[in-house]
Parts: C-alpha cells; structure tokens; sequence
C-alpha cells in the first residue's frame, strides 16, 4: 500500500507530462530506495519552476493545488514532502529570476512557506 507521501508525488506527477517526465526520471536512476522520495521531491519542484518560467508553458494550476492541499493538510509527513517541493521551485525560480511570477502561483499557506524561505535564504 503506498504511504500519502507516494501517493503525493503520484498526483503532482499526474498534473503535467513535464512532472511525470520529472518523476519518472528519478525512478530511473540507480539510486536506492531512501533516496528516491527526497530525489523525487527536489526534481518534481525544480520541473515546477522550470515549467513556470517559460512563457509557453501550461499554466499548470492543478500542480498548485495539489501541493496547497497537502501543505494544509495537517499530516506531518505530508506537509514536509509537499514543503520540500516548494523549496525546491523557490530556489530553483530564484536562480532562473523568476521568483516573483512563482510566488503568485502558490496558495496562501504554501506561498507563505515560499515567501519564508525567500527569507531565510537571505
């Protein structure tokens, strides 16, 4: 039976062929079985942000959503894994200078965290 956190990662991949090519390349590799969710979770966010920043890209709120609902959620695990996520497309949009369009995508507790990372980071 998969844990909420797999089943997390499933629905975001789901959202866009962009996040499921992200998670599907992290299943791939030779990595062992402690390293896949956290693998996961850094690439699902880094493809966020990458999609995000092209102006050709789909406006993939469905990906929002979902990870506003598991921030919000109350389940520890949960909120940790979609957290990992959001920290990953923040420094990932920070690099590519597109923070402030990503920041508009988020919900209100999830751009919350982003916006504490942002200043933590600083």
């Amino acid at each position: 039976m998969k844990s909420r956190v797999e089943r997390f990662i499933d629905q975001l991949a789901a959202s866009s062929f962009g996040l499921k090519e992200a998670r599907n390349d992290v299943h791939s590799a030779s990595v062992g079985n402690e390293a896949v969710a956290p693998l996961t979770l850094l690439a699902l966010g880094h493809r966020l942000a990458d999609d995000a920043a092209r102006s050709d890209a789909e406006r993939n709120e469905a990906a929002f959503d979902t990870i506003e609902r598991a921030f919000a959620d109350g389940d520890p695990d949960l909120s940790a894994a979609s957290g990992r996520v959001i920290e990953a497309a923040v420094a990932r949009a920070v690099d590519l200078e597109t923070w402030p369009d990503l920041r508009l995508r988020f919900g209100e507790r999830s751009g919350a965290h982003a916006l504490n990372c942002i200043a933590l980071d600083r």
